[in-house]
C-alpha cells in the first residue's frame, strides 16, 4: 500500500508572535526624581525619607503632595533636606496614591505610596463648664484600612477624673455605630469598677468584655487618661463609633477660659504576626473651658 500526502503542511499547527511594548514618561529636565520612598507602607503622621536627585538646599524650597480623598492633593510639611534625601510627615488625610515632589516650579515623577492606618479618633464633650464635671465622647473612625484599630490613648493635661456619678455593673454611657451605608446601631456600656492593682483604672466594657474601656488619674496627679482597646481590632471601614459617657466623669479646671489639650496615640493591631507592622498616629487636640 501506498501513501500519498496531499496539501502537506495543511494540517501543522501555527505559530503566532506576540508583541507587547511599553512607554515611560520620565520628568521633563531639570526636574527632581523620586527614586525611593523609605518607609513606602505606612501610616498617617509617620515620617518618612524619599530619596531621588534634583532636590534644593532648603526644606522650604520643596513641595511634597499626597494622594488626598477624591482625587485631590494634600501637602505634606517638609522636616529636612539632607543631599539627595528629604524627609517629610504623612498628611493625617492622604490616602494610597501618587506622591510628588515639586522644586522650583518643576514636577517630579510619580511615586505610589500606600496608607495602611488612616485612623481618625478625638475626643469632645457636649459642654465643659469650668469649676463643673464633664461627660466626654470618644469618637473613632476610619475610612480607608488595611490595619484595624487595635487601641486608642487619650491624655489631658489638666482636669481629674470623678467617680462620683458611677454605681458598679450599671449602664455609664451608650456605644453608637454609623455605618458607611448609612445605618446606625446603638447599645450601653457598662462600668465594671476599679482594679484592685496596678495603676487602679476604672474599668468600662460592651460586647461580652472584648471592648474595654479605662479610665484613671495621670501619674503626675494632672489630667485624665482614657484608654479603649478590642480583641482582634476595631473593623470601621468607613464606620464611625461613639463611646458617649451619660455620667459626668471628669472634673473641669476651676478657671473659665482654661484650655485643655488632649494627646491622643492610635495604635493599629499587629498585622500578619509581625511587630515591624504595629503603627501609630498622634493626634492633639485643645478644649476651653466654658
Amino acid at each position: 500500500m501506498t501513501s500519498v500526502t496531499t496539501c502537506a503542511g495543511k494540517n501543522l499547527p501555527l505559530t503566532k508572535v506576540l508583541s507587547k511594548s511599553f512607554t515611560t514618561t520620565a520628568p521633563p529636565p531639570g526636574s527632581p526624581t523620586i527614586s525611593t520612598i523609605r518607609g513606602d507602607v505606612g501610616a498617617t503622621g509617620s515620617l518618612i525619607w524619599l530619596e531621588g536627585a534634583g532636590f534644593a538646599a532648603t526644606p522650604a524650597q520643596h513641595r511634597i503632595t499626597f494622594e488626598g480623598p477624591g482625587g485631590s492633593r494634600v501637602d505634606a510639611p517638609v522636616r529636612n533636606v539632607i543631599g539627595n534625601h528629604l524627609s517629610c510627615l504623612v498628611p493625617l488625610d492622604a490616602v494610597s496614591g501618587p506622591v510628588r515632589l515639586e522644586v522650583g516650579g518643576k514636577v517630579s515623577n510619580d511615586y505610589e505610596f500606600k496608607v495602611r492606618f488612616h485612623p481618625d479618633v478625638f475626643i469632645s464633650f457636649p459642654t465643659f463648664p469650668a469649676g463643673g464635671a464633664a461627660s466626654p465622647q470618644i469618637v473613632l473612625a476610619q475610612e480607608q484600612w488595611e490595619l484595624r484599630i487595635g487601641s486608642v490613648k487619650l491624655t489631658s493635661d489638666q482636669g481629674a477624673f470623678t467617680a462620683a456619678a458611677l454605681a458598679k455593673d450599671q449602664p455609664a454611657g451608650t456605644v453608637s455605630e454609623y455605618s458607611a451605608y448609612g445605618t446606625m446601631s446603638s447599645w450601653p456600656f457598662y462600668y465594671r469598677g476599679q482594679e484592685t492593682d496596678g495603676a487602679r483604672r476604672h474599668v468600662f466594657d460592651y460586647s461580652g468584655g472584648s471592648v474595654q474601656i479605662h479610665a484613671s488619674a495621670n501619674s503626675s496627679g494632672h489630667g485624665v487618661t482614657f484608654e479603649v482597646s478590642k480583641t482582634g481590632g476595631f473593623d470601621l471601614n468607613g464606620s464611625t463609633l461613639i463611646l458617649a459617657f451619660d455620667k459626668a466623669i471628669m472634673a473641669v479646671p476651676g478657671a473659665k477660659g482654661t484650655a485643655v489639650t488632649f494627646d491622643v496615640e492610635v495604635k493599629s493591631v499587629q498585622w500578619m504576626f509581625d511587630a515591624g507592622n504595629l503603627m501609630t498616629v498622634r493626634f492633639q487636640s485643645t478644649r476651653t473651658t466654658e
